[in-house]
């Protein structure tokens, strides 16, 4: 090869380098390209759920880390979205509202830095002293082929949760999550490796505390209004309490949360869009009497219009409507009611 041909492909190397290097800043130096975001509505509500598929408590702001939600008040110990998780005593399996549906109407509150209150209607409330988080390391699953660590809470809160769900002494434990001391769960088995095939961007550093497939679940308060326009007129209308969620924010239009990638919350928090969140039976149950109803809705009408449209994505969600989207953390920050919500246009 001669020198003019050595130069050529020289430059044309550097060229196309420089070329790759431009569209990562073009496309991912989120925070420098400031003047790209686009102010799309504010942020309505932020709801946390201490114990997983528990009470949902609405607060006024929070601090946004990589596994959820937190509440700011806290300092020597980190209160926040599914940070408990009630599990089965013999299979470690978590507790769900489909199988104990009385389990929506357990709350749990912080009494200061290392105490928490539990709670249930026509039960005494229960006073927890967190466990000492160097011992009573277990797995409980969440997932049915991928163990999750949790740090157990003892015997007298498990013979408290056994009455309060099933009306016996034994067969629930209580876990609770600690930042830094409980082992990520991976994604790269089980369910979630299958998942994973058809969503990438779920991630571990991604799935929350005790969440299902990421940290932050979003919905979008137009999408609430048009789906309850869409029920039955002898329906009751839903909230967002149906769907579990932890952001309502308002100013889309229906449904046009689907096409958000990146999403800013005031001047700083980021949150990466990681997967749709499909929905089941649980949006069926009424959050203040914990009963199912039983006309199958909102998830029958959702099922008439909320389909994914990719085949082996209905396939895998068992043909499950989309409500809502789940999301991680780019940047985390404080929010606080109010906010404003900005789009990345790219």
């Amino acid at each position: 090869m001669g020198k003019f041909s050595l130069f050529t492909l020289t430059v044309t190397s550097v060229s196309i380098t420089a070329g790759f290097i431009l569209l990562y800043y073009k496309m991912y130096d989120v925070k420098r390209k400031k003047n790209k975001w686009r102010q799309v509505g504010k942020l309505t509500e932020i709801v946390i759920y201490p114990l997983k598929a528990g009470t949902g408590i609405f607060i006024d702001e929070a601090y946004c880390i990589d596994r959820g939600l937190v509440e700011k008040c806290n300092k020597k110990f980190i209160f926040g979205d599914r940070y408990f998780i009630a599990y089965d005593e013999q299979t470690g399996m978590r507790i769900s509202c489909k199988n104990a549906p009385f389990i929506t109407k357990i709350c749990i509150v912080p009494m200061n830095d290392t105490s928490v209150e539990l709670s249930a209607p026509a039960f005494q409330k229960f006073h927890l002293e967190l466990p000492d988080i160097s011992k009573n390391k277990v797995n409980c699953m969440i997932y049915p082929d991928i163990p999750s660590e949790t740090i157990d809470c003892g015997d007298e809160v498990a013979i408290w949760l056994s009455n309060v769900l099933f009306k016996k002494n034994k067969g629930v434990r209580l876990g609770f999550f600690v930042r830094d001391k409980i082992k990520i769960r991976e994604d790269s088995a089980g369910m979630l490796k299958d998942y994973k095939r058809l969503y990438p961007n779920i991630k571990k550093q991604d799935l929350g505390a005790y969440s299902f497939f990421a940290s932050y679940l979003l919905i979008n308060q137009s999408s609430l209004d048009d789906l309850n326009t869409q029920l039955p007129c002898d329906e009751e209308k839903v909230t967002s309490l149906n769907f579990r969620s932890n952001l309502t924010i308002t100013g889309l239009k229906a449904y046009e949360e689907d096409n958000l990638k990146l999403v800013k919350i005031g001047e700083k928090v980021i949150l990466k869009h990681i997967k749709p969140c499909t929905r089941c039976l649980v949006t069926t149950l009424n959050p203040k009497t914990a009963q199912f109803s039983r006309s199958s809705e909102p998830l029958k009408t959702l099922k008439r219009y909320r389909l994914l449209e990719d085949i082996e994505k209905n396939k895998a969600e068992n043909w499950s409507p989309v409500f809502g989207q789940y999301f991680g953390l780019y940047e985390g920050g404080c929010i606080k009611i109010g906010d404003p919500i900005y789009a990345l246009d790219y």
